[in-house]
């Protein structure tokens, strides 16, 4: 008897490819013992997006208000980020990365080109190329989506 093959959709595939470089990654860069992948995807989040607010990555990565506030903590325990007042709204701070946060990141983006590169070994370049302007048109599309919670980039 044959099984039926289910066709794992293409938002799934995309989805374990992030989780799985974001396990690379980890694997890669060596955290303070008491820091975990989150904080490397708020960090950047923050170097790729300068100015965003608490509010705005709670929002989008769907994570509570308490919890945020200890990451933020924490980040700037390390000196990688640093709270501005926001000059348009006097309750929000605008969050940046500092010179330490800049290295830090731009290691981490290092490990994540470094993963893209593997995944990709030995694709067409013109396919590359392609995928690579699909996807930012995906991006760009999910951002129209109905809601306000979606990363703009």
């Amino acid at each position: 008897m044959q099984k039926d093959v289910i066709e794992i959709p293409f938002s799934f595939k995309l989805y374990f490819i992030i989780v799985n470089g974001i396990k690379y990654v980890n694997k890669k860069n060596r955290l303070p013992a008491n820091m975990d992948k989150m904080y490397f995807t708020v960090l950047l989040l923050i170097f790729f997006k300068p100015k965003i607010n608490q509010r705005q990555i709670s929002l989008n990565l769907e994570i509570d208000k308490t919890t945020m506030s200890r990451i933020i903590a924490k980040l700037e325990e390390f000196n990688f980020i640093t709270k501005t007042q926001d000059p348009t709204n006097r309750r929000s701070t605008n969050l940046q990365v500092t010179k330490k946060g800049y290295a830090w990141a731009t290691d981490l983006n290092d490990y994540v080109y470094e993963y893209r590169n593997k995944l990709l070994e030995g694709a067409d370049p013109e396919k590359i190329k392609i995928t690579q302007e699909l996807i930012s048109h995906a991006l760009k599309n999910s951002a129209n989506l109905d809601s306000d919670e979606y990363f703009k980039f």
